[in-house]
């Protein structure tokens, strides 16, 4: 169905308002809530002191399978565990980038 991903996108956006998310100005798939304990969603990463309870709310009204902690998205490696620091890094990216190079100039 042709309209089924836009379909998705609204219902997903309904939802992600209702909950206080806000659309960024540079990118309408960028969400964003500005409280106290600073949470942020992505696209479809969250991340926030407490990531489960956003994620649960999200489950009430949408289907999501297999969610899970992030570990490769959008280029970048996703390093942490729940209540604990995470770092991100684009080692796996630039890596997979010099290879290409060196296979292209062969």
């Amino acid at each position: 169905m042709k309209s089924s991903g836009a379909r998705w996108h609204a219902h997903f956006s309904k939802t992600l308002h209702t909950m206080g998310f806000n659309p960024m100005k540079f990118d309408s798939d960028v969400w964003i809530k500005l409280k106290e304990d600073g949470n942020y969603a992505d696209d479809f990463l969250i991340t926030a002191k407490n990531p489960e309870f956003h994620m649960a709310q999200l489950q009430k009204v949408c289907t999501i399978k297999n969610p899970t902690m992030p570990d490769y998205y959008l280029g970048a490696n996703y390093v942490g565990c729940v209540g604990k620091d995470w770092y991100i890094t684009v080692k796996k990216c630039i890596k997979e980038s010099i290879s290409k190079i060196g296979n292209a100039s062969n």
